[in-house]
């Protein structure tokens, strides 16, 4: 059930990037090298919703400059959710992960928690660690 779910983060994350990617070329006619229009008071054809709709360049930017960041963010959830899966899958299989992986993915995870939630979860990914880790050296 992990590796499936892991497969699935694995296509969403691939989805998120094209979407990404899209969205960043699409903010490449605002670059002032690029741009053949003017941003304070043209208007742009965008696809809103399903629909497409004459919409003031400077929203338009304004609102793919709001997907990029919730794209990035999602990526972010995504990557972090692959990293606890794949701890819990370490945990239930063994050593199916060489401990020098495991060890970069606990370090990235810890970082991750301390920065979100203080210090509150090193203990959780301590007990993760147990004697396995080391015994890899």
């Amino acid at each position: 059930e992990l590796a499936a779910q892991i497969l699935e983060l694995k296509q969403q994350l691939v989805d998120l990037d094209k979407k990404r990617n899209s969205t960043r070329e699409a903010l490449g006619c605002f670059r002032p090298k690029n741009r053949t229009f003017d941003e304070q008071n043209d208007k742009l054809w965008s696809c809103t919703g399903g629909f497409f709709m004459k919409i003031p360049a400077k929203h338009v930017k304004i609102m793919l400059q709001s997907d990029q960041e919730k794209v990035e963010k999602e990526i972010e959830e995504t990557r972090l959710q692959i990293k606890r899966a794949l701890v819990m899958i370490h945990r239930y299989r063994g050593s199916d992960l060489d401990s020098h992986s495991l060890k970069l993915i606990l370090q990235e995870a810890k970082q991750i928690s301390e920065d979100s939630n203080g210090n509150a979860t090193d203990k959780k990914l301590d007990s993760v660690r147990g004697g396995s880790l080391d015994s890899g050296r």
